[in-house]
């Protein structure tokens, strides 16, 4: 069985709800993953069976987002304790962290195109993706 071409469109779950924060996830990762319930609930697609990539989606946005406040007080380039200048190791804290985010977003409708692909997007939007900024 292939994987590629189109995903099925979900169906809202009626057995949907709001998934509990794991007590793994650190303050920062917990309050994506609040940020991330909040959006996604609405639309009825989380179930218990969500609640693992979820938590991973937040802790890697959390790390993201720790990875870039480094990179920008320090920079990208740093030096080493030999006074070599080496790339940041904040750089690769952020790619790893971006390469697990990129594909768990568009799992959630966390994509324009997914959000269309979902059918997360009526008509009748403005086009803003205000929701989206809490993230």
């Amino acid at each position: 069985m292939s994987t590629r071409g189109r995903k099925p469109k979900p169906k809202p779950d009626r057995n949907s709800k709001t998934p509990t924060v794991p007590k793994s996830l650190g303050k920062q990762a917990a309050a994506k993953f609040r940020a991330l319930t909040k959006l996604l609930t609405p639309h009825r697609i989380l179930t218990d069976a969500d609640v693992d990539a979820l938590a991973v989606l937040a802790s890697a946005l959390a790390q993201y987002d720790h990875a870039e406040g480094e990179i920008a007080k320090y920079g990208t380039v740093i030096k080493s304790a030999q006074g070599v200048p080496i790339q940041s190791p904040y750089m690769s804290v952020q790619r790893s962290a971006w390469e697990r985010i990129k594909v768990l977003l568009p799992e959630f409708g966390l994509t324009p195109s997914a959000r269309v692909r979902l059918g997360m997007v009526t008509e009748d939007d403005d086009n803003s993706d205000d929701e989206f900024s809490n993230l």
